[in-house]
């Protein structure tokens, strides 16, 4: 491992921990490690597009036009806003050498699923062990973490080389199982179908393809034959058993949506004697609604437009349908968790706009190589 590859893994390791353990200095430590990383890669700023300037400047300008009132309302939103300023600058840093990051990313990936799967080891699988693996985090927020970064990761591989993982995908969809939470079984299940069909219908080696579906054939024939048994853990062991509908979160965005009228679409509404503040402790378990609350109306929109323009370049249909799909199940994912908007997972949600905006042309390998090569180069 280079010392870049570990001061990158080392902001990545400091993101994940940030969200997980909330421990001040684990963000501070965030935070200084993604002013340290823009800072060594300073050169690569100059070679951002105008669209990413443009959206990085929109994104800062809402976020400071409505920090007074954010920081009168709640003083924590001064970490917030530093959370924004962080998640951009490492974005674009880490993105300037885009195979590095896929592959710290990969550790990263590789490495939590690990500690989740040690952790069930030794703890079994009864009575939801992920509620207990970390104090400061429950469940949805371990396995949503996990989807976040299978995501992003999978954004990385379909557009720096073209190909995807089937294998952490499957580890992601079991760890999301054993945490019970119906949005990330579903989130994870929908990303081994699109990893599964990717691999397929990309795959031009005719011997290669066959394997692959014959594999995935005989696992649907086995989940058919099992699928009493199959539906009846789902139903005993995790909240599908309870239907998809949702019932707190439907109250929680009905009870925001209905405070929506004149000023507060503009700049949020304020939780005092919402059900987030009197039952939830003030988490409302929406992204979305949770930066409309901090930044208002012209951050949501700022994100939204960023993340609409990403696709709006001429690469093959296939890469942006699954990039596009991909993104979608994040930020769904978000509508149930506040994942994102903003937290320290906005500098790889960012990085894989960035990603797949200016590093999935045809020619993108070779390009990004020479790019690296080139601000490597000057380094030295």
């Amino acid at each position: 491992m280079s010392g870049y590859d570990f001061r990158l893994f080392l902001l990545l390791v400091l993101m994940v921990l940030a969200i997980a353990v909330r421990h001040p200095a684990m963000i501070a430590g965030y935070v200084l490690m993604s002013f340290y990383l823009a800072y060594e890669n300073h050169r690569s700023f100059s070679e951002t597009t105008g669209y990413d300037r443009f959206f990085a400047l929109l994104v800062v300008a809402s976020c400071t036009l409505m920090l007074p009132l954010a920081l009168y309302r709640n003083p924590n939103s001064a970490f917030h806003y530093i959370t924004v300023i962080a998640g951009l600058l490492s974005a674009v840093a880490i993105v300037s050498r885009p195979h590095e990051y896929l592959k710290c990313l990969g550790w990263l990936l590789v490495a939590s699923q690990a500690s989740v799967l040690v952790f069930l080891f030794f703890r079994g699988f009864d009575d939801f062990p992920l509620d207990t693996m970390l104090e400061s985090s429950s469940s949805n927020g371990i396995t949503s973490s996990i989807i976040c970064i299978q995501v992003c990761y999978s954004v990385a591989c379909i557009c720096l080389y073209r190909r995807t993982t089937l294998v952490t995908t499957a580890i992601t969809l079991f760890i999301s199982v054993v945490g019970f939470g119906r949005g990330s079984i579903v989130a994870s299940g929908i990303l081994v179908i699109l990893n599964s069909s990717y691999i397929i219908f990309s795959q031009t080696n005719k011997a290669i393809k066959a394997i692959y579906s014959a594999a995935i054939f005989i696992l649907l024939i086995y989940a058919v034959i099992n699928i009493g048994a199959i539906i009846d853990y789902l139903n005993q062991n995790t909240k599908i058993g309870s239907g998809l509908f949702d019932v707190e979160r439907y109250i929680i965005n009905k009870d925001y949506s209905e405070r929506l009228s004149g000023i507060n679409v503009i700049i949020g509404v304020d939780y005092k004697n919402t059900v987030i503040e009197r039952f939830y402790n003030g988490n409302p378990h929406n992204s979305f609604i949770r930066a409309h609350n901090i930044f208002g109306i012209f951050y949501v929109s700022a994100i939204a437009l960023a993340t609409i323009c990403a696709f709006f370049q001429p690469v093959s249909r296939i890469v942006r349908a699954y990039s596009a799909a991909l993104i979608g199940i994040l930020l769904i994912r978000g509508y149930t968790e506040p994942i994102l908007f903003p937290t320290p997972f906005d500098t790889i949600y960012i990085a894989s706009l960035l990603i797949i905006r200016n590093r999935s042309q045809g020619t993108s390998l070779a390009s990004t190589s020479r790019t690296s090569a080139t601000l490597a180069r000057r380094r030295l």
